[in-house]
């Protein structure tokens, strides 16, 4: 299913259309854009118009902007970030944490 997808990112970039490919990670984006290929799919040829960005740090900022609105919220964050930086903790366990702190703060 990936391959089609990467295949009709081609398609449609080469159609004329603006295609940005989202990474996880910076190491990914910097090499799909030096080998114009997916680590996961060896053999596929992304397009040079192809673009590849990480958008993990963007859609954190506009979704901190959007969920961060007072001090509850601001304190929640504050909290989710210093255990991410101090531990290691599945992404899930956070937000299902983050959530029911939010639950319990609000009723």
């Amino acid at each position: 299913m990936l391959a089609g997808v990467i295949r009709q990112t081609c398609v449609a970039a080469r159609a004329g259309r603006s295609v940005t490919l989202y990474a996880r990670s910076a190491a990914s984006v910097a090499r799909m854009k030096s080998t114009h290929e997916n680590l996961r799919l060896p053999g596929i040829r992304l397009d040079d118009r192809v673009a590849a960005t990480g958008a993990i740090a963007g859609a954190v900022y506009i979704l901190g902007r959007r969920a961060i609105h007072d001090w509850t919220t601001i304190s929640i964050a504050a909290v989710a970030l210093l255990i991410t930086i101090r531990w290691k903790v599945p992404e899930p366990l956070l937000i299902a944490s983050a959530a029911l702190a939010g639950a319990v703060l609000y009723h």
